[in-house]
């Protein structure tokens, strides 16, 4: 496991007046362009995200036909997920994880959950800290456990898909490692991680991880992102993560899926080669254009996902049966 020395959590103020003014104003539009900035790189401007966050947070659409869950992980986090019910006795269910900042009713997670259930049955959580859930994210070290307790709302005779995003990606891989070494929990038949880590502690500092990082540090911004974004945060767990890309290997020979961004600002192209690599010879590596996480969400990638993840473990294995156009 990679050791990372996380910087030291005091702000730096460069003037007495600069601290006392940034603790005296309450979360406004300049921290909030701030924060999304962070999830929306490149940077844009003001009106771009103030739209995106109403729309991801405040107008985020709601699920219709939906089963509420309601359940807790073996830590004792309450969680929220809704159950999106797929066509009748297909015999899949897809746990469907968000990352860092989103939520089950981000608009890109609402429309490919939608999608994905005209195949398959989709369960979407809400980490902790995120959304419903309850309990403050752990970024990172301890999401698997949310990912254990959703699997567990799977019924038996269902053929579970786990994917996730980001973060969320970071947690389906370390569940689905440590089921498939026998460490509790059901095994996966298949598992889709889309811009997940290799490791933590990011490539570049100024970019991605190190910018989440510097606002998990700030009280200020976790007050922000709680108000703006629905996110729980205490500040960085300093231990007790685990890197994906060393559980990874235990998967196998179950079918492993690493969607990613050559071009992504959160996780770099060695960290998505070292997870097909260590990931073993049933693992794929899907180069895509689009971002990072849910950008990189539309119609090709379900398409293929439903093509050659989901398709093969329909009741039946009736291939020709799937519309994947």
């Amino acid at each position: 496991m990679i050791s990372i020395a996380w910087p030291s959590s005091r702000l730096n103020f460069q003037t007495p007046k600069q601290s006392l003014m940034r603790w005296i104003t309450p979360p406004s539009i300049k921290t909030q362009v701030q924060i999304c900035n962070t999830f929306a790189m490149p940077k844009a401007n003001t009106p771009q995200v103030v739209r995106d966050w109403f729309t991801k947070y405040v107008a985020a659409p709601r699920y219709k036909k939906v089963e509420t869950l309601r359940f807790n992980s073996a830590d004792g986090v309450r969680l929220h997920a809704v159950r999106v019910a797929g066509p009748v006795n297909c015999g899949v269910t897809v746990v469907l994880v968000h990352g860092f900042g989103h939520w089950h009713r981000h608009p890109k997670i609402h429309e490919f959950a939608n999608q994905l259930a005209e195949t398959a049955n989709v369960l979407v959580l809400d980490l902790r800290g995120h959304g419903l859930s309850g309990g403050t994210s752990t970024l990172g070290a301890l999401e698997w456990l949310d990912v254990k307790a959703a699997v567990e709302q799977v019924p038996a005779d269902q053929k579970l898909v786990l994917m996730g995003a980001s973060m969320g990606a970071a947690a389906v891989v370390l569940y689905a490692g440590m089921a498939a070494r026998g460490d509790g929990g059901r095994k996966a038949d298949a598992v889709v991680a889309v811009s997940g880590p290799g490791w933590w502690g990011g490539r570049d500092a100024p970019k991605g991880v190190g910018r989440v990082l510097e606002l998990a540090r700030s009280p200020l911004m976790r007050r922000a992102m709680r108000h703006l974004m629905r996110v729980r945060i205490d500040g960085v767990r300093n231990s007790g993560r685990i890197d994906p890309v060393t559980i990874v290997g235990e998967i196998a020979p179950t079918p492993v899926v690493i969607v990613h961004d050559r071009a992504d600002w959160y996780f770099g192209v060695d960290q998505a080669e070292a997870m097909h690599s260590a990931a073993g010879p049933t693992a794929q590596l899907w180069w895509r254009t689009g971002g990072h996480a849910t950008d990189l969400f539309n119609d090709e990638l379900r398409a293929r996902i439903v093509a050659e993840v989901v398709a093969p473990l329909l009741v039946g294995d009736d291939e020709s049966a799937v519309d994947v156009a």
